[in-house]
């Protein structure tokens, strides 16, 4: 594994070291959690290529040379980590990288999988149905949805500190895009709490 006691990597990989530290086993935690490989290759997309490969922690450079078919499952936490090396790599702000998230769910949801919902669902069945369109992407992080007029509430709930909060804040993004496609205005999803175990997110449209 990549040595991040060194003060120089440590420092360009602050948000993977961080993430890591935090695991209980490393990369090897929470191998039951997994997500599907479609996510990570459009988020490979959105953010770009990766001039210097070796910039990137050994264990990861594999799945972005040779990323895996849409179809593969892969653990959530490497997926996790990939994605806060990439931002460290890329030197995004936390801002940039919740704003690259949003473009990925903008072309997830526009895709014609999925465009065809958002013309038969209002905004409220679409968010009491998210937790169903989750689970085709995700295994193990359980999500519990309240949805009323022009208002939601999502809980999502994992094992300790395998969701950072800065991906939590990204994550966000994706009730965010799809209410705005279904024809909300005025939409607004945030997080209104983050713990190591779960999230709660807050949306409200008009």
């Amino acid at each position: 594994m990549q040595d991040l006691s060194d003060s120089g990597s440590r420092m360009k990989l602050r948000r993977f070291a961080t993430y890591i530290e935090a695991l209980p086993n490393g990369l090897a935690s929470y191998p039951a959690y997994t997500q599907k490989a479609a996510v990570y290759r459009r988020v490979l997309a959105e953010f770009g290529a990766v001039p210097d490969l070796t910039a990137l922690p050994e264990e990861l450079r594999t799945l972005v040379s040779e990323p895996l078919p849409v179809s593969a499952w892969m653990p959530e936490v490497e997926v996790n980590a990939l994605y806060l090396a990439l931002a460290d790599v890329h030197g995004m702000s936390d801002t940039e990288f919740i704003d690259g998230f949003y473009a990925v769910n903008r072309a997830v949801l526009s895709s014609p999988l999925y465009r065809v919902l958002f013309f038969v669902l209002a905004p409220e069945r679409l968010v009491r149905g998210a937790a169903t369109r989750w689970g085709s992407f995700h295994q193990g992080i359980v999500l519990a949805i309240k949805a009323g007029p022009r208002q939601a509430t999502v809980r999502m709930e994992y094992p300790a500190s395998l969701m950072p909060e800065l991906l939590a804040r990204a994550y966000v993004t994706a009730f965010q895009a799809a209410v705005e496609l279904a024809g909300g205005r005025n939409v607004s999803f945030v997080v209104g709490e983050y713990t190591p175990t779960h999230t709660i997110f807050d949306g409200s449209w008009d």
